[in-house]
């Protein structure tokens, strides 16, 4: 313990291996043997021990690449840093004093992920790629705000929407001339004006 920084938010990084070795020795001194530790010198290795995680979470968060330069390719570092943020408890938390850089991180990579989403719709949207242009969508919407901030493809999907959107109509319209056509009787007679009408008129 007297290895530790006396004041426990000076912990750094490279406090880490004497904090493991007095949990060590601690873990190996007996009922007994503890009772001649110092005063607090029990509590203060339990407490160091439960900040290292903060500690070292914070040097990750730093390691991070500026919000303006965070690309996929940062994905696995900030969803690591998410992963071992959430895991800590809200007291925990709380001493992770850079926790706000890593949430708008997190909140990049996802509006990224939808940016990549959209990147990969074909330059010509048909009906074939519904599927696809409406997944890209549910992805967007389940966005929240501020992750929708960093979409900046977001006119290319209402583009791709919109060609979806044109090309059911012309399917349902060719689908009813079909109909129309196929309701003509193969004899026409002058009582199939009407259809014929509608059948052309359709067309």
């Amino acid at each position: 313990a007297e290895q530790l920084p006396a004041d426990l938010a000076d912990l750094t990084e490279e406090n880490g291996a004497a904090v493991d070795a007095a949990v060590a020795a601690l873990e190996k001194l007996s009922a007994l043997e503890r009772s001649f530790l110092v005063e607090g010198a029990e509590t203060k290795i339990a407490d160091a021990a439960a900040r290292m995680p903060v500690v070292y979470l914070k040097g990750d968060i730093a390691s991070l690449p500026p919000i303006e330069n965070l690309t996929l390719s940062d994905k696995e570092a900030v969803d690591e840093a998410l992963l071992s943020y959430n895991a800590l408890s809200e007291e925990m938390k709380a001493l992770v004093t850079n926790s706000s850089v890593l949430l708008t991180a997190s909140d990049k990579i996802a509006g990224l992920e939808v940016v990549a989403l959209i990147d990969a719709l074909p330059d010509t949207v048909t009906l074939d790629d519904a599927q696809q242009v409406s997944s890209a969508a549910d992805a967007y919407e389940a966005l929240t705000q501020a992750q929708k901030a960093y979409v900046t493809n977001v006119a290319d999907l209402t583009a791709a929407q919109q060609a979806v959107e044109a090309a059911q109509a012309d399917a349902a319209a060719a689908e009813r001339v079909e109909e129309l056509i196929a309701s003509i009787p193969e004899t026409v007679t002058s009582s199939d004006k009407v259809a014929i009408e509608l059948a052309r008129k359709e067309y």
